[in-house]
């Protein structure tokens, strides 16, 4: 009996990670040989997202804006750098 394959969807996410390799690649060696590791820019991420929706709730919009309009970026970094590291883990996956 022949089994036929299911074809994976393509998500926009997999869709932008193609189309931004060429600069996340190097971000992501860079923040590496700085030391910081995936968690870390995980919690960075998240820290300071936190911190921007801080300052939103309190009024203050454009620096609330700025700290998420940085911060978001950043904490997509991590799942590159985990890639880059060859360590890809279902705990950086669950943290992310």
């Amino acid at each position: 009996m022949e089994q036929k394959s299911i074809p994976v969807p393509v998500t926009l996410t997999d869709r932008l990670r193609g189309w931004f390799k060429w600069a996340v690649d190097p971000l992501g060696k860079f923040f590496l040989n700085l030391g910081l590791t995936p968690n870390m820019m995980t919690a960075l991420g998240m820290a300071g997202n936190f911190l921007g929706a801080y300052f939103l709730s309190q009024g203050k919009l454009v620096l609330g804006g700025w700290l998420v309009l940085i911060m978001t970026p950043i904490d997509a970094l991590d799942g590159t750098m985990a890639r880059l590291r060859g360590d890809p883990s279902d705990f950086g996956a669950f943290v992310d």
